[in-house]
């Protein structure tokens, strides 16, 4: 497969490449008290020094990684430059007037935390107000992320807190006593994914259900991957075969690289007539065995 973050994405849905993790932009309003209809978890937050940090937060991120797909490892340098700025690279954050990276995990010293997060802070201004902007969050808990995101409400001199990338399934919104104190204020596609090898890359893939359906997928670049294959699913993986059996879909290659990591049902794209449903509930059957429980998620950071 091949996978990247366009700066046009207009150009690459020609080539194959399909949107297949999405995230939302959230603003919470933190000029009042934030109340959450669950208790946060109670164990202490503590502020670590950012060069430090990525050998606490680390091993909180790793154990999340299998959870959603589209996410990256990453090594100290990553973590250097690309979440916590050690070095300064990030121009537009002193143009916009925000400070340096901030960090806060929750639970004791010593132990992998139950949560952090990486944050920012710009002091109110003429015309505007003091703002928090959450660069990343994690919590193996509901609890956790509630105490997390009570403290970032309530950092003093700021009323709003500017959320740039959560996953499309992401509780916040739900978390809060009032929900008009949450807005989600863009959705947008993230990494964009090529499969070069269907065969290797859909034998390879975990399957939520076992499905038998025959597909006829078209590949004008690459046309080892056109055809008419039937796809097997079932325990123990999956199989995909040349047939000439009746297709029960027909699709693009685009379409099935965008429903390939579980973020889009296949469906939506048969409502825009993008993809075409020969056998009644073929569709339903192959989205069952696509379905992942956390969808998919490419945060700024990777």
């Amino acid at each position: 497969m091949a996978c990247l973050w366009p700066s046009e994405s207009a150009i690459y849905g020609r080539y194959g490449f399909g949107a297949a993790t999405e995230s939302y932009r959230m603003e919470l309003d933190s000029s009042r008290p934030l109340a959450l209809r669950i208790t946060p978890d109670t164990r202490p937050l503590r502020l670590l020094d950012p060069a430090d940090a990525s050998a606490v937060l680390g091993p909180r991120y790793d154990a999340t990684l299998p959870q959603r797909a589209g996410r990256f490892t990453r090594d100290a340098t990553w973590w250097r430059r690309q979440v916590l700025d050690l070095d300064g690279a990030r121009s537009g954050d002193e143009r916009d007037g925000f400070g340096a990276a901030r960090v806060v995990a929750l639970g004791e010293r010593g132990e992998v935390p139950a949560g952090y997060a990486v944050y920012r802070t710009r002091g109110p201004g003429e015309n505007r107000p003091g703002v928090v902007r959450v660069d990343e969050l994690e919590a193996d808990t509901a609890p956790a992320a509630a105490a997390l995101w009570s403290y970032l409400a309530s950092i003093d001199l700021t009323s709003t807190v500017h959320v740039p990338a959560r996953p499309a399934d992401y509780p916040l919104p739900h978390l809060v006593t009032d929900r008009d104190q949450v807005r989600v204020t863009a959705q947008e596609p993230s990494l964009w994914l090529r499969i070069v090898d269907v065969r290797t890359a859909l034998t390879a893939r975990s399957w939520a259900a076992p499905v038998d359906l025959v597909l006829d997928l078209r590949d004008t670049a690459l046309p080892a991957n056109a055809g008419r294959f039937r796809l097997i699913t079932g325990p123990d993986g999956a199989t995909w075969l040349p047939t000439g059996d009746s297709p029960d879909l027909s699709l693009d290659v685009r379409e099935l690289a965008s429903c390939y990591l579980g973020g889009t049902p296949l469906r939506r794209f048969v409502q825009a007539g993008l993809v075409t449903e020969h056998t009644p509930g073929a569709v339903r059957r192959l989205d069952a065995a696509l379905e992942t429980e956390w969808l998919p998620f490419t945060g700024g950071n990777d």
